[in-house]
């Protein structure tokens, strides 16, 4: 069964920080002292993690790590030939720079848009390109498959999340 403590819980420390130098402090210079909150005591984790699988974005490290961050660490080193400085000086740049013009010819002054589409839109354009090679439109209108799934994998996170909920499930009954 679940068993999730609260936010408040004595037993966990929370800690939300915005300052660059206490993000490179956690990101970089002392990573391996940190870790995620364990799945079984936060909620947004555990579905997270049920959604997800055992990927970068819910893979443990650090001290609280039970194989020591060995799958964190795999699944970093395959994210870091993605994201390297000389990919993105050879690439990401150009892709974002061709979007951004894109977008900007889709503009038109004094009319009303939808920007956040247009958002995600450029996002998955670039994304598309970057990761995959494959050269992408939505911007323009034009359907693109991959997007469609990413939209529903997020609909099918929320509602599975909210679904899965004792609240929910009590006033269900």
């Amino acid at each position: 069964g679940k068993s999730f403590g609260p936010w408040w819980s004595p037993d966990y420390t929370y800690l939300v920080v915005k300052d660059p130098c206490c993000v490179k402090h956690f990101l970089k210079d002392a990573f391996d002292k940190y870790s995620r909150t364990d799945s079984r005591h936060d909620l947004f984790c555990y579905y997270l993690r049920a959604f997800l699988g055992h990927g970068i974005f819910t893979a443990t490290h650090g001290d609280g790590s039970t194989d020591r961050g060995d799958l964190w660490m795999q699944q970093r080193k395959t994210a870091a030939a993605i994201f390297s400085r000389a990919h993105f000086n050879n690439s990401m740049r150009e892709v974002f720079l061709a979007k951004a013009r894109r977008l900007n010819s889709l503009l038109s002054d004094g009319q009303k848009t939808d920007m956040q589409r247009h958002f995600f839109n450029y996002t998955m354009d670039s994304i598309m390109n970057i990761f995959f090679g494959e050269a992408s439109d939505q911007l323009g209108g034009e359907n693109n498959s991959y997007a469609t799934a990413f939209d529903d994998a997020h609909r099918a996170f929320l509602e599975f999340s909210i679904q899965s909920t004792l609240w929910f499930s009590l006033i269900q009954h």
